[in-house]
């Protein structure tokens, strides 16, 4: 790392061939990646990172924690993530567990790379295709739906590695026998190969330092598969539609984008299998792609409703009842459906290039936020910048008026964040704080806003929120990141790693060192220390 900044220099020179510019942004991730690597134990309560020897691009933070036995104050907190393999290796989808500071009572925890700081439960195999994006069901978190662009969309029912979590739970607190018979017993619903050893499956204390390549049970394939080659892209997303839903599933629903601009709406069978429901046309131009959805729940928009005006307001208490689909694509529109009508029902202005993000907060509550907001929306995209909605304020967008400047004319975001200064891929409202805002980007990075901490501002625009915080940890662009629905503050983020082509020219350029580190295809778990962050809403002490 010494002769990095010569590199640098000399790969800035102006003077440089095509060749040496190729380089030059593999040495500048270098040098951020060594800054953030410097400073991990300063600003962060909880940064664990674990690496795989393939890259990947979505990641969740499963709502499954215990606390760890061994350790007074830390966690272990679910995590579920993809990878996309080369050649003809087969895909996996990926449940481990990671070591986090749970209660912020205990000391900070540095970046850890130990096989402490992490245990492969199960993986899963996928021989569809590549794992492009993959969601839990929030109504029912044991079902994962997994995209595969081109495709499918499959479903998994990780319950038994679940249960194998619990019983190496149980077998950590002393109860060994007890643990034993879990076992035997998970091990007739999770097919394990007849290669593994005990440790493999318990996770003990034997155990080899797990990641992609280590140990861990063999979940099998998906529960079900429903063949679609018009998937397309990322979007996916759970909703609930109410009890009107069919068989047992309370109206469970799975949005997806297809091609040609359509969003396609599938509802789950008795027997567990997708069922196509509807595909929505109409909204997003026909050679548009839908990048991104998101789902917002019911909610109630409170007392403040704005008096409706022709083309420019819209009476949002009837969409609220029964939920919010909004969906964002390349034709620069962001969308709101109500599912129970096949047009969109509300639009935010149309920017000019490409929506990749779309996200939902409820109303102002006495938690953050007691502006008089309504519902917030927020969109990013190619442009970099943030745009904050209140929903209430949005235009009508009816079948013959979507996509005309009238019908959202005289509607200003609330803010606009600038700080990317690149694409900006991702943005989502903490589960525990409509105030605290993430977003993602083409830089490796993840940034945090809090909505509630505004600075005043001359030019016009009343405030602006203050960004709390940027992890730099990731050498490639953040495609995904999740909150955490049971620590607050604490975040899972992905992404990709350099190209080893890349790599080894830059090691072999005059006056570099042989040992030029490769930053790592990682999987991240964070938070910020604790004078960084917001207090807890829900926090009762």
């Amino acid at each position: 790392m010494d002769s990095a900044a010569e590199l640098f220099k000399s790969l800035s020179d102006e003077d440089c061939n095509g060749r040496d510019t190729a380089l030059l942004s593999y040495v500048q991730v270098l040098q951020r990646w060594k800054v953030w690597l410097d400073n991990v134990p300063l600003f962060y309560s909880a940064c664990v990172q674990f690496t795989d020897v393939w890259p990947s691009n979505s990641i969740q933070l499963y709502p499954h924690i215990r606390p760890e036995p061994t350790t007074p104050g830390l966690s272990r907190n679910a995590v579920l993530y993809c990878n996309r393999r080369e050649s003809d290796d087969v895909p996996l989808l990926i449940l481990v567990t990671c070591l986090v500071d749970g209660l912020g009572k205990s000391r900070p925890t540095q970046l850890q790379q130990d096989k402490d700081a992490f245990r492969r439960v199960c993986s899963f195999t996928h021989t569809i295709g590549d794992i492009d994006r993959l969601r839990y069901c929030p109504q029912r978190p044991t079902l994962v739906a997994v995209k595969s662009a081109g495709t499918a969309l499959s479903l998994y029912d990780v319950s038994p590695a679940l249960s194998l979590l619990d019983s190496i739970s149980s077998k950590e607190h002393g109860t060994a026998a007890a643990a034993e018979e879990e076992d035997e017993e998970v091990g007739h619903s999770i097919k394990a190969g007849d290669d593994q050893s005990r440790s493999n499956e318990t996770g003990g204390e034997d155990e080899e330092p797990t990641g992609a390549h280590g140990s861990g049970t063999d979940g099998g394939g998906p529960i079900s598969v429903l063949e679609s080659p018009a998937q397309e892209d990322v979007s996916l997303a759970w909703g609930c539609c109410g009890p009107s839903g069919g068989g047992d599933d309370g109206g469970m629903r799975l949005f997806s984008g297809l091609l040609s601009g359509a969003i396609g709406e599938y509802a789950l069978r008795e027997d567990g299998s997708l069922a196509e429901v509807t595909v929505r046309r109409g909204g997003h131009d026909a050679d548009a792609t839908v990048v991104d959805l998101a789902w917002g729940g019911p909610c109630d928009p409170g007392p403040h409703m704005p008096t409706a005006e022709a083309g420019t307001r819209t009476s949002y208490g009837a969409l609220a009842a029964s939920g919010l689909l909004g969906s964002a694509g390349t034709d620069g529109r962001t969308l709101l459906w109500d599912p129970r009508q096949r047009q969109p029902a509300l639009q935010a202005p149309r920017c000019r290039r490409d929506v990749n993000t779309v996200a939902f907060a409820g109303a102002a509550d006495a938690g953050g936020c007691g502006d008089g907001t309504g519902p917030l929306l927020a969109t990013a995209g190619d442009e970099g910048i943030i745009r904050i909605y209140d929903i209430r304020m949005l235009g009508n967008c009816g079948a013959s008026a979507c996509g005309r400047l009238s019908s959202t004319a005289g509607v200003t975001a609330l803010h606009r964040l600038k700080a990317h200064n690149c694409r900006a891929l991702q943005v989502s409202f903490s589960p525990h704080s409509r105030s605290l805002l993430a977003s993602s980007d083409d830089q490796g990075r993840v940034l945090l806003w809090d909505l509630d901490r505004t600075t005043r501002l001359d030019e016009g625009l009343n405030t602006r929120p203050q960004l709390l915080f940027v992890h730099a940890g990731h050498p490639l662009p953040v495609d995904d990141f999740s909150w955490s629905t049971e620590l607050f503050g604490t975040l899972a983020s992905v992404s990709g790693s350099i190209n080893p082509e890349v790599v080894a020219a830059a090691r072999a350029y005059p006056g570099a060192e042989s040992d030029l580190p490769q930053p790592p295809s990682a999987v991240q778990v964070w938070r910020p220390s604790g004078n960084i962050l917001p207090p807890d809403p829900h926090c009762k002490s």
